[in-house]
């Protein structure tokens, strides 16, 4: 009975490595998933023996050597597995994650090459990427995004030619003090700073929210709203330029809550309906001036 509880225990035991690597893929970025041949794909592979090891000695030994006489060091090797394969995994998981970090930054840095060099032949097509992909961005470069936003022909361009100052999160994408060389680390305590250079923020605003109020479908439903959500909790939360802020709630403020007042209200308990309460909320605190204040570190 012992020997069998024992087994019982291994086997418990046996999976923590395993969940160590599936927790690696899950929170570990583009250190765990597209790899192909290399040292990256080495050590998924190696993590994936290590932790699948100790499974498969406790499941073998409990078919085959449980009930059976035997060297008893062999009935102690899914825990001498596990206690080898938890660590060697997570570490092979964050070297994976190093490389591949820094294949990443490597990729970025020769994109951004590519659209300077764009830039200089005259084509502006990706310079609000550029703006976006790289904190030491240019005035200049700047002024090439923005000539090219003005340009457009009508407001469904515009509206595209800006979308790369939108993170996938829906919020506007912005830096931290860290990006720019203003701190050594990473810092949470301070309020992350937008991609548009402070100069720029007001004729920002304006035109990102005048193409988007053009858009037929502006604020209806549950993604248009709650992408609403997002952005004016960053014009709280960021740092954002007392002049671009007093140009929103002057300029373009009125016009975005008439136009969501204008939508149907959503039936109440629903996503929507949060959106866009949180929406009017923010509005009002924009418009009062009020700015969220910066976290303790």
């Amino acid at each position: 009975m012992l020997r069998w509880i024992l087994w019982l225990v291994q086997l418990a035991a046996s999976f923590i490595p395993a969940g160590i690597f599936f927790m690696g893929l899950a929170f570990h970025g583009e250190g765990s998933r597209g790899h192909g041949p290399g040292l990256d794909g080495l050590c998924l592979a190696l993590a994936a023996v290590l932790c699948a090891a100790p499974v498969i000695a406790a499941a073998w030994i409990g078919a085959r050597r449980l009930a059976l006489p035997g060297p008893a060091i062999l009935f102690w090797l899914p825990l001498a597995l596990t206690i080898v394969g938890a660590p060697s995994a997570a570490g092979l998981l964050e070297l994976a994650e190093i490389r591949a970090s820094k294949a990443a930054d490597r990729r970025t840095a020769a994109d951004i090459a590519s659209i300077r060099r764009q830039l200089a032949a005259g084509d502006s097509s990706r310079a609000c990427e550029l703006v976006n992909m790289d904190p030491k961005a240019t005035p200049a470069e700047m002024a090439a995004c923005r000539s090219r936003v003005d340009a457009a022909p009508d407001a469904a361009a515009r509206w595209r030619e800006l979308q790369p100052f939108v993170c996938w999160n829906r919020s506007f994408n912005s830096w931290n003090v860290q990006q720019l060389g203003l701190s050594a680390e990473w810092d949470w305590s301070t309020p992350m700073i937008p991609t548009v250079p402070a100069a720029d923020q007001a004729w920002f605003l304006k035109a990102f929210f005048e193409a988007w109020l053009a858009r037929p479908d502006a604020f209806a439903g549950d993604e248009e709203v709650g992408s609403l959500q997002c952005k004016l909790d960053d014009l709280i939360r960021d740092d954002w330029s007392p002049e671009a802020l007093r140009v929103f709630a002057a300029e373009v403020l009125p016009k975005v809550r008439a136009r969501l007042k204008a939508t149907p209200a959503p039936a109440p308990d629903t996503p929507s309906a949060s959106y866009r309460s949180s929406c009017f909320e923010f509005l009002d605190r924009i418009e009062r001036g009020e700015r969220r204040e910066k976290k303790k570190s």
